[in-house]
Protein backbone atom coordinates (compact mmCIF):
# COMPACT_ATOMS: atom_id res chain seq x y z
CA UNK A 1 0.00 0.00 0.00
CA UNK A 2 1.90 3.56 -0.98
CA UNK A 3 -0.43 6.90 -0.26
CA UNK A 4 1.27 9.96 -1.83
CA UNK A 5 0.66 13.23 -0.03
CA UNK A 6 0.19 16.79 -2.11
CA UNK A 7 -0.36 18.96 0.84
CA UNK A 8 2.70 17.76 3.30
CA UNK A 9 3.19 18.40 6.17
CA UNK A 10 4.74 16.90 9.55
CA UNK A 11 1.30 17.01 11.73
CA UNK A 12 -0.10 15.15 9.17
CA UNK A 13 2.24 12.73 8.60
CA UNK A 14 2.34 12.82 12.95
CA UNK A 15 -1.18 11.81 12.78
CA UNK A 16 -0.80 9.11 10.44
CA UNK A 17 1.79 7.42 12.81
CA UNK A 18 -0.32 7.37 15.68
CA UNK A 19 -2.69 5.36 13.95
CA UNK A 20 -0.48 2.58 12.69
CA UNK A 21 0.59 2.15 16.13
CA UNK A 22 -0.61 -1.06 17.95
CA UNK A 23 0.67 0.53 21.10
CA UNK A 24 -1.74 2.11 23.06
CA UNK A 25 -0.28 5.97 23.28
CA UNK A 26 -1.99 9.22 23.58
CA UNK A 27 -3.10 10.95 20.44
CA UNK A 28 -0.49 14.02 19.61
CA UNK A 29 -1.77 17.09 19.63
CA UNK A 30 -2.76 18.87 16.47
CA UNK A 31 -3.58 22.18 15.42
CA UNK A 32 -7.38 22.49 14.31
CA UNK A 33 -6.60 24.03 10.90
CA UNK A 34 -4.05 21.11 10.11
CA UNK A 35 -6.68 18.78 10.65
CA UNK A 36 -9.52 19.96 9.27
CA UNK A 37 -7.40 20.07 6.32
CA UNK A 38 -6.74 16.69 6.84
CA UNK A 39 -10.21 15.24 6.85
CA UNK A 40 -11.07 17.68 3.78
CA UNK A 41 -8.40 16.19 1.72
CA UNK A 42 -9.53 12.51 2.38
CA UNK A 43 -13.13 13.43 1.83
CA UNK A 44 -12.22 14.66 -1.33
CA UNK A 45 -11.43 12.40 -4.67
CA UNK A 46 -7.38 12.47 -5.05
CA UNK A 47 -6.76 16.26 -4.85
CA UNK A 48 -4.58 16.12 -2.21
CA UNK A 49 -3.46 12.98 -2.12
CA UNK A 50 -2.95 9.74 -4.10
CA UNK A 51 -3.24 6.12 -3.48
CA UNK A 52 -0.68 2.56 -4.89
CA UNK A 53 -2.97 0.03 -3.52
CA UNK A 54 -3.26 -3.98 -3.69
CA UNK A 55 -6.77 -3.02 -1.88
CA UNK A 56 -9.08 -2.10 -4.43
CA UNK A 57 -11.68 -1.08 -1.52
CA UNK A 58 -8.95 1.03 0.55
CA UNK A 59 -9.90 4.31 -1.15
CA UNK A 60 -13.16 4.18 -0.73
CA UNK A 61 -13.28 3.02 2.99
CA UNK A 62 -10.73 5.94 3.43
CA UNK A 63 -13.02 8.51 2.36
CA UNK A 64 -16.08 6.85 4.01
CA UNK A 65 -14.49 7.00 7.45
CA UNK A 66 -13.30 10.84 6.96
CA UNK A 67 -17.15 11.69 6.09
CA UNK A 68 -17.71 10.19 9.84
CA UNK A 69 -14.93 11.96 11.25
CA UNK A 70 -15.78 15.24 10.07
CA UNK A 71 -19.22 15.05 11.85
CA UNK A 72 -17.05 14.64 15.17
CA UNK A 73 -15.20 17.25 14.23
CA UNK A 74 -18.42 19.67 13.54
CA UNK A 75 -19.21 18.34 17.40
CA UNK A 76 -16.70 18.96 18.87
CA UNK A 77 -15.56 22.19 17.00
CA UNK A 78 -17.62 23.62 15.18
CA UNK A 79 -16.68 24.23 11.32
CA UNK A 80 -15.64 26.28 9.04
CA UNK A 81 -12.01 28.01 9.78
CA UNK A 82 -11.04 26.26 13.43
CA UNK A 83 -8.08 27.77 14.98
CA UNK A 84 -6.15 26.71 17.90
CA UNK A 85 -4.51 23.41 18.75
CA UNK A 86 -6.87 20.12 19.73
CA UNK A 87 -6.17 18.28 22.83
CA UNK A 88 -4.84 14.84 22.82
CA UNK A 89 -8.55 13.34 23.22
CA UNK A 90 -10.48 15.72 21.00
CA UNK A 91 -7.92 14.45 18.46
CA UNK A 92 -8.20 10.28 19.16
CA UNK A 93 -12.13 11.12 19.49
CA UNK A 94 -11.78 12.74 16.07
CA UNK A 95 -10.09 10.07 13.83
CA UNK A 96 -11.53 7.09 16.16
CA UNK A 97 -13.22 5.86 12.65
CA UNK A 98 -9.24 5.69 10.95
CA UNK A 99 -8.14 3.38 13.50
CA UNK A 100 -8.78 0.32 11.92
CA UNK A 101 -7.97 1.16 8.57
CA UNK A 102 -4.14 1.96 9.63
CA UNK A 103 -3.79 -0.77 11.97
CA UNK A 104 -2.70 -4.02 11.68
CA UNK A 105 0.75 -3.52 8.98
CA UNK A 106 3.62 -5.08 9.35
CA UNK A 107 5.69 -2.90 8.41
CA UNK A 108 5.41 1.36 7.98
CA UNK A 109 7.49 4.26 5.42
CA UNK A 110 7.83 7.78 5.59
CA UNK A 111 9.34 8.56 2.16
CA UNK A 112 11.43 11.93 3.04
CA UNK A 113 12.56 13.65 -0.04
CA UNK A 114 15.23 16.77 -0.29
CA UNK A 115 13.82 20.21 0.78
CA UNK A 116 11.54 21.71 -1.43
CA UNK A 117 13.68 24.27 -3.79
CA UNK A 118 11.35 25.25 -6.54
CA UNK A 119 8.08 27.47 -6.41
CA UNK A 120 6.09 24.69 -7.76
CA UNK A 121 3.23 23.61 -5.39
CA UNK A 122 3.91 19.52 -5.50
CA UNK A 123 7.63 18.98 -7.26
CA UNK A 124 7.93 15.60 -7.58
CA UNK A 125 10.61 14.06 -5.66
CA UNK A 126 13.36 11.97 -6.94
CA UNK A 127 12.49 9.53 -9.07
CA UNK A 128 14.90 7.04 -7.19
CA UNK A 129 12.73 7.54 -4.28
CA UNK A 130 9.55 7.26 -6.07
CA UNK A 131 10.65 4.05 -7.71
CA UNK A 132 11.30 2.90 -3.83
CA UNK A 133 8.40 4.06 -2.70
CA UNK A 134 6.20 2.21 -5.56
CA UNK A 135 8.55 -0.86 -5.04
CA UNK A 136 7.59 -0.84 -0.84
CA UNK A 137 4.29 -0.92 -1.50
CA UNK A 138 3.75 -3.18 -4.39
CA UNK A 139 6.12 -5.99 -2.48
CA UNK A 140 4.68 -5.84 0.85
CA UNK A 141 0.99 -6.00 -0.36
CA UNK A 142 -1.19 -5.99 2.29
CA UNK A 143 1.73 -6.08 4.63
CA UNK A 144 2.73 -2.60 4.81
CA UNK A 145 2.42 1.05 4.21
CA UNK A 146 4.30 3.75 2.86
CA UNK A 147 3.87 7.54 2.64
CA UNK A 148 5.52 9.78 -0.10
CA UNK A 149 5.27 13.71 0.69
CA UNK A 150 5.37 15.89 -2.60
CA UNK A 151 7.31 18.72 -1.39
CA UNK A 152 9.47 19.07 2.00
CA UNK A 153 9.66 22.17 3.21
CA UNK A 154 12.70 21.64 5.30
CA UNK A 155 12.76 22.62 9.22
CA UNK A 156 9.04 22.41 10.57
CA UNK A 157 6.95 22.46 13.90
CA UNK A 158 5.56 20.22 15.41
CA UNK A 159 3.27 20.04 18.72
CA UNK A 160 3.64 16.14 19.68
CA UNK A 161 5.86 14.29 17.84
CA UNK A 162 5.29 10.76 17.31
CA UNK A 163 7.92 8.28 17.80
CA UNK A 164 8.91 8.12 13.90
CA UNK A 165 9.40 11.73 13.68
CA UNK A 166 11.77 11.31 16.64
CA UNK A 167 13.83 9.12 14.76
CA UNK A 168 13.86 11.22 11.68
CA UNK A 169 15.47 13.91 13.96
CA UNK A 170 17.92 11.64 16.22
CA UNK A 171 19.20 9.76 13.40
CA UNK A 172 19.70 12.56 10.86
CA UNK A 173 20.99 11.22 7.48
CA UNK A 174 20.78 13.28 4.22
CA UNK A 175 17.73 12.75 2.32
CA UNK A 176 16.91 11.42 0.29
CA UNK A 177 15.63 9.14 3.29
CA UNK A 178 13.42 6.79 4.67
CA UNK A 179 12.03 6.14 8.09
CA UNK A 180 10.82 2.89 8.86
CA UNK A 181 8.71 1.85 11.98
CA UNK A 182 7.00 -0.83 13.37
CA UNK A 183 3.42 -1.26 15.01
CA UNK A 184 4.97 -2.06 17.97
CA UNK A 185 7.19 1.32 18.57
CA UNK A 186 10.32 0.22 16.89
CA UNK A 187 11.64 3.07 14.30
CA UNK A 188 14.93 3.53 12.38
CA UNK A 189 15.82 6.14 9.46
CA UNK A 190 18.42 5.30 7.25
CA UNK A 191 19.67 6.35 3.65
CA UNK A 192 17.91 5.65 0.67
CA UNK A 193 20.55 3.17 -0.42
CA UNK A 194 20.42 1.81 2.97
CA UNK A 195 16.97 1.55 3.21
CA UNK A 196 16.42 -0.05 0.08
CA UNK A 197 19.64 -2.56 1.06
CA UNK A 198 17.84 -3.20 4.36
CA UNK A 199 14.38 -3.69 2.68
CA UNK A 200 15.36 -5.81 0.18
CA UNK A 201 17.89 -7.97 2.46
CA UNK A 202 15.94 -8.33 5.32
CA UNK A 203 12.22 -6.80 5.19
CA UNK A 204 10.36 -8.22 2.00
CA UNK A 205 11.45 -11.83 3.02
CA UNK A 206 10.68 -11.93 6.45
CA UNK A 207 6.88 -10.20 5.98
CA UNK A 208 5.19 -13.59 6.18
CA UNK A 209 6.79 -14.34 9.48
CA UNK A 210 4.52 -11.44 11.36
CA UNK A 211 4.76 -8.53 13.13
CA UNK A 212 6.91 -9.74 15.85
CA UNK A 213 9.96 -10.47 13.17
CA UNK A 214 9.35 -7.47 11.45
CA UNK A 215 9.42 -5.39 14.96
CA UNK A 216 12.76 -6.78 15.88
CA UNK A 217 14.51 -6.72 12.25
CA UNK A 218 13.62 -2.79 12.51
CA UNK A 219 14.80 -2.27 16.18
CA UNK A 220 18.08 -4.15 15.50
CA UNK A 221 18.56 -1.98 12.64
CA UNK A 222 18.09 1.27 14.94
CA UNK A 223 20.67 0.08 17.39
CA UNK A 224 23.03 -0.08 14.56
CA UNK A 225 23.16 3.48 14.36
CA UNK A 226 25.16 4.06 17.64
CA UNK A 227 23.32 7.95 17.73
CA UNK A 228 24.99 9.86 20.65
CA UNK A 229 22.48 12.11 22.66
CA UNK A 230 23.35 15.31 24.27
CA UNK A 231 20.68 17.14 26.95
CA UNK A 232 20.79 20.86 26.37
CA UNK A 233 19.30 23.05 29.27
CA UNK A 234 19.74 26.70 29.95
CA UNK A 235 18.53 29.80 31.82
CA UNK A 236 17.45 27.86 35.00
CA UNK A 237 17.80 31.27 36.91
CA UNK A 238 17.30 30.27 40.12
CA UNK A 239 16.53 33.10 42.21
CA UNK A 240 13.61 33.74 40.08
CA UNK A 241 10.36 32.79 41.87
CA UNK A 242 8.75 30.74 38.59
CA UNK A 243 12.09 28.93 38.38
CA UNK A 244 12.42 27.97 42.02
CA UNK A 245 8.69 26.37 42.12
CA UNK A 246 9.72 24.44 39.07
CA UNK A 247 13.00 22.98 40.31
CA UNK A 248 11.13 19.95 41.85
CA UNK A 249 9.33 19.05 38.80
CA UNK A 250 12.55 19.31 36.21
CA UNK A 251 14.28 17.18 38.33
CA UNK A 252 11.71 14.28 38.59
CA UNK A 253 11.08 15.25 34.89
CA UNK A 254 15.13 14.88 33.92
CA UNK A 255 15.31 11.61 35.66
CA UNK A 256 12.96 9.97 33.24
CA UNK A 257 15.06 10.65 30.34
CA UNK A 258 18.57 10.78 31.07
CA UNK A 259 19.32 6.93 30.59
CA UNK A 260 19.20 7.40 26.98
CA UNK A 261 21.19 10.69 27.35
CA UNK A 262 25.00 10.50 26.55
CA UNK A 263 26.28 14.34 28.38
CA UNK A 264 24.78 17.10 30.12
CA UNK A 265 25.23 20.71 28.96
CA UNK A 266 24.16 24.08 30.39
CA UNK A 267 24.68 27.16 27.97
CA UNK A 268 24.90 30.11 31.16
CA UNK A 269 22.11 31.93 33.31
CA UNK A 270 22.38 29.46 36.07
CA UNK A 271 20.94 31.77 39.01
CA UNK A 272 19.40 35.15 38.98
CA UNK A 273 21.88 37.20 39.79
CA UNK A 274 25.69 36.21 41.48
CA UNK A 275 24.45 35.88 45.28
CA UNK A 276 25.60 33.29 47.46
CA UNK A 277 21.95 31.63 48.29
CA UNK A 278 21.19 31.47 44.33
CA UNK A 279 24.07 29.76 43.76
CA UNK A 280 23.94 27.12 46.35
CA UNK A 281 20.28 26.55 44.68
CA UNK A 282 22.32 25.71 41.33
CA UNK A 283 24.54 23.62 43.20
CA UNK A 284 22.27 21.65 45.50
CA UNK A 285 20.03 21.10 41.33
CA UNK A 286 23.75 20.03 39.71
CA UNK A 287 24.61 17.82 41.94
CA UNK A 288 21.31 15.70 41.73
CA UNK A 289 21.70 15.72 37.91
CA UNK A 290 25.15 14.31 38.40
CA UNK A 291 23.82 11.53 40.39
CA UNK A 292 21.48 10.87 37.57
CA UNK A 293 23.93 10.57 34.55
CA UNK A 294 27.55 9.71 36.47
CA UNK A 295 29.27 12.03 34.68
CA UNK A 296 29.82 16.06 35.68
CA UNK A 297 27.77 18.97 33.62
CA UNK A 298 29.29 20.81 30.79
CA UNK A 299 28.67 24.60 32.19
CA UNK A 300 29.50 27.75 31.34
CA UNK A 301 28.22 31.34 32.88
CA UNK A 302 25.72 33.60 31.50
CA UNK A 303 25.43 36.88 31.68
CA UNK A 304 23.12 36.57 34.91
CA UNK A 305 25.91 34.69 36.63
CA UNK A 306 28.22 37.54 36.96
CA UNK A 307 26.28 40.74 36.21
CA UNK A 308 23.32 41.97 39.10
CA UNK A 309 20.01 41.09 37.71
CA UNK A 310 21.77 40.01 33.99
CA UNK A 311 22.92 43.64 33.23
CA UNK A 312 26.30 45.76 33.60
CA UNK A 313 26.47 50.09 33.25
CA UNK A 314 29.73 51.49 33.57
CA UNK A 315 30.15 53.49 36.83
CA UNK A 316 26.89 51.96 37.82
CA UNK A 317 26.54 47.89 38.28
CA UNK A 318 29.91 46.00 37.63
CA UNK A 319 30.23 42.52 37.03
CA UNK A 320 31.03 40.08 39.73
CA UNK A 321 33.23 37.03 38.77
CA UNK A 322 32.87 35.76 41.93
CA UNK A 323 31.28 32.88 41.59
CA UNK A 324 31.80 32.52 37.92
CA UNK A 325 34.49 29.15 38.97
CA UNK A 326 32.05 27.57 41.72
CA UNK A 327 30.01 26.34 38.79
CA UNK A 328 32.44 23.97 37.13
CA UNK A 329 33.26 25.73 34.05
CA UNK A 330 36.18 24.83 32.17
CA UNK A 331 36.64 26.46 28.99
CA UNK A 332 37.98 22.52 27.02
CA UNK A 333 35.95 19.75 27.82
CA UNK A 334 36.83 16.84 26.02
CA UNK A 335 34.57 13.71 26.00
CA UNK A 336 36.88 10.48 24.64
CA UNK A 337 33.74 7.87 24.90
CA UNK A 338 31.91 10.34 22.87
CA UNK A 339 34.35 11.77 20.78
CA UNK A 340 33.94 15.18 21.21
CA UNK A 341 35.40 18.15 22.13
CA UNK A 342 33.36 20.51 23.58
CA UNK A 343 34.51 24.35 23.51
CA UNK A 344 33.24 26.82 26.72
CA UNK A 345 33.15 30.07 25.84
CA UNK A 346 31.97 33.15 28.66
CA UNK A 347 30.27 35.46 26.30
CA UNK A 348 29.67 37.61 29.76
CA UNK A 349 33.31 38.45 29.72
CA UNK A 350 32.18 41.92 27.95
CA UNK A 351 29.54 43.62 26.93
CA UNK A 352 27.10 46.37 28.44
CA UNK A 353 23.51 45.75 29.69
CA UNK A 354 22.76 42.35 28.66
CA UNK A 355 25.13 42.26 25.75
CA UNK A 356 27.78 39.87 25.45
CA UNK A 357 30.91 39.56 23.81
CA UNK A 358 33.72 36.50 22.66
CA UNK A 359 36.76 38.33 23.11
CA UNK A 360 39.91 38.30 20.41
CA UNK A 361 41.28 37.26 23.34
CA UNK A 362 39.60 34.25 24.66
CA UNK A 363 39.60 33.07 21.38
CA UNK A 364 42.90 33.19 21.32
CA UNK A 365 43.45 31.18 24.92
CA UNK A 366 40.61 28.59 23.44
CA UNK A 367 42.90 28.01 20.01
CA UNK A 368 46.12 27.60 22.17
CA UNK A 369 44.47 25.03 24.23
CA UNK A 370 43.09 23.54 21.18
CA UNK A 371 46.97 23.05 19.87
CA UNK A 372 48.42 22.28 22.88
CA UNK A 373 45.60 19.21 23.80
CA UNK A 374 46.30 17.86 20.31
CA UNK A 375 50.38 18.25 20.73
CA UNK A 376 49.71 16.56 23.91
CA UNK A 377 47.71 13.31 22.62
CA UNK A 378 49.97 12.68 19.73
CA UNK A 379 53.42 12.77 21.75
CA UNK A 380 51.10 9.52 23.20
CA UNK A 381 49.85 8.29 20.08
CA UNK A 382 46.88 9.70 20.36
CA UNK A 383 44.80 11.77 17.72
CA UNK A 384 41.87 13.84 18.50
CA UNK A 385 41.58 15.90 15.02
CA UNK A 386 38.85 13.93 14.22
CA UNK A 387 36.71 14.84 17.12
CA UNK A 388 33.48 16.51 16.48
CA UNK A 389 33.82 20.44 17.47
CA UNK A 390 30.82 21.58 20.47
CA UNK A 391 30.79 25.27 20.71
CA UNK A 392 28.77 26.42 23.95
CA UNK A 393 28.05 30.19 24.16
CA UNK A 394 25.18 32.10 26.35
CA UNK A 395 24.40 35.00 24.34
CA UNK A 396 22.75 33.83 20.82
CA UNK A 397 25.00 34.32 17.91
CA UNK A 398 22.19 34.63 14.89
CA UNK A 399 19.52 37.56 16.39
CA UNK A 400 16.04 36.10 15.89
CA UNK A 401 12.17 37.70 16.84
CA UNK A 402 10.51 36.39 19.90
CA UNK A 403 7.28 37.53 21.79
CA UNK A 404 8.95 39.15 24.64
CA UNK A 405 8.17 37.45 27.88
CA UNK A 406 9.95 38.68 30.58
CA UNK A 407 8.85 42.72 31.97
CA UNK A 408 12.46 43.94 31.06
CA UNK A 409 12.47 42.40 27.52
CA UNK A 410 8.63 44.16 26.78
CA UNK A 411 9.61 47.21 28.31
CA UNK A 412 12.75 47.74 25.57
CA UNK A 413 10.37 46.26 23.09
CA UNK A 414 7.96 49.11 24.06
CA UNK A 415 10.65 51.56 24.14
CA UNK A 416 12.85 51.25 21.93
CA UNK A 417 11.24 48.75 19.32
CA UNK A 418 13.69 46.27 19.40
CA UNK A 419 15.00 44.59 22.14
CA UNK A 420 17.67 42.76 20.55
CA UNK A 421 19.88 46.13 20.36
CA UNK A 422 21.03 45.32 24.54
CA UNK A 423 20.83 41.64 24.57
CA UNK A 424 22.79 40.80 21.74
CA UNK A 425 26.20 38.61 21.15
CA UNK A 426 28.66 41.71 19.74
CA UNK A 427 31.22 40.71 16.58
CA UNK A 428 28.81 37.34 16.30
CA UNK A 429 30.03 37.20 12.62
CA UNK A 430 33.84 37.07 14.19
CA UNK A 431 32.09 34.16 16.34
CA UNK A 432 30.63 32.21 14.25
CA UNK A 433 34.34 32.63 11.38
CA UNK A 434 36.39 31.27 14.38
CA UNK A 435 33.76 28.48 14.70
CA UNK A 436 34.12 27.64 11.09
CA UNK A 437 37.32 27.65 10.55
CA UNK A 438 38.49 25.04 13.52
CA UNK A 439 35.43 22.79 11.73
CA UNK A 440 32.79 23.13 15.10
CA UNK A 441 29.50 21.54 14.03
CA UNK A 442 27.43 22.81 16.22
CA UNK A 443 26.48 25.75 18.53
CA UNK A 444 24.15 25.47 21.36
CA UNK A 445 23.66 28.47 23.40
CA UNK A 446 20.93 29.75 25.72
CA UNK A 447 19.92 33.70 26.71
CA UNK A 448 16.50 34.28 24.84
CA UNK A 449 13.95 32.01 26.63
CA UNK A 450 12.41 31.09 23.23
CA UNK A 451 14.14 28.07 21.39
CA UNK A 452 15.33 28.81 17.49
CA UNK A 453 17.22 26.64 15.38
CA UNK A 454 19.60 27.52 12.39
CA UNK A 455 21.14 25.48 9.74
CA UNK A 456 24.00 27.54 7.97
CA UNK A 457 26.83 26.82 5.49
CA UNK A 458 29.69 29.21 6.63
CA UNK A 459 32.12 30.24 3.68
CA UNK A 460 35.99 30.11 4.74
CA UNK A 461 39.25 31.52 2.87
CA UNK A 462 40.64 29.55 0.63
CA UNK A 463 37.31 28.31 -0.79
CA UNK A 464 36.00 25.74 1.84
CA UNK A 465 32.94 25.82 3.63
CA UNK A 466 31.66 24.63 7.03
CA UNK A 467 28.27 23.34 7.35
CA UNK A 468 26.83 24.09 11.28
CA UNK A 469 23.85 23.76 13.51
CA UNK A 470 23.27 26.46 16.03
CA UNK A 471 20.53 25.51 18.38
CA UNK A 472 19.36 27.76 20.83
CA UNK A 473 17.25 26.57 24.07
CA UNK A 474 14.43 28.35 26.13
CA UNK A 475 14.59 28.54 29.64
CA UNK A 476 14.53 25.13 31.03
CA UNK A 477 12.58 26.09 34.34
CA UNK A 478 10.21 28.49 32.89
CA UNK A 479 12.15 31.58 34.33
CA UNK A 480 9.65 34.86 34.28
CA UNK A 481 6.70 33.23 33.15
CA UNK A 482 8.52 31.49 29.83
CA UNK A 483 7.68 27.73 28.58
CA UNK A 484 9.62 25.13 30.25
CA UNK A 485 12.15 23.89 27.49
CA UNK A 486 14.89 21.35 27.13
CA UNK A 487 16.55 20.13 23.57
CA UNK A 488 17.93 17.00 22.80
CA UNK A 489 20.40 17.16 20.10
CA UNK A 490 21.68 14.00 18.49
CA UNK A 491 24.74 13.46 16.74
CA UNK A 492 24.57 10.48 14.07
CA UNK A 493 28.44 9.08 13.99
CA UNK A 494 28.38 7.28 10.73
CA UNK A 495 27.37 10.46 8.62
CA UNK A 496 28.49 13.21 11.57
CA UNK A 497 25.06 15.25 11.02
CA UNK A 498 23.06 16.74 13.37
CA UNK A 499 19.42 16.32 14.41
CA UNK A 500 17.20 16.74 17.76
CA UNK A 501 14.01 18.03 18.91
CA UNK A 502 12.11 20.05 20.98
CA UNK A 503 10.17 17.97 23.38
CA UNK A 504 6.79 19.52 24.41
Amino acid sequence: MGWELYRPDLETMNLVGYLTSDVKLPAPQMNWGTLHGFLDALTREQVDHAFVSSRSSWPQAIAACAADARKIFITLRGWPEPTGAASSSQVAQIVAPFRDLFRGYSIYALMVPPPQETMTPYPNPPKELAGFFREFAYDTGGEGLALMPHGWGGLQSVLDPFPALRALAEMPVEPPAVVFWSGLGATCCLSLKDAQEFFRREIRDNLAAGKGVIHRLVEARANEAGTKHLLHISDLHFGDATSDSSRRYIKSHLDRILSSVDRVVVTGDLFNSPQSAYLDQYLDFQSDVERMTDKPLIVIPGNHDVRPKGNVIPGILKSNYEFAFNIGWHPLVIDDELKCLFLCFNSAEEGNLARGRVTDGQRMRMAASLNEEANRRLRREQNIDDYTKIALVHHHPFAYETIPSAPYDRFLREVFTNEDSFTRLEEAEEFISWCAEREVSLILHGHKHVPHHVSVRVDIDGGRSQQMVVVGCGSTTGAEGSPLCYDVVSLNPQTGRWGGYVPS
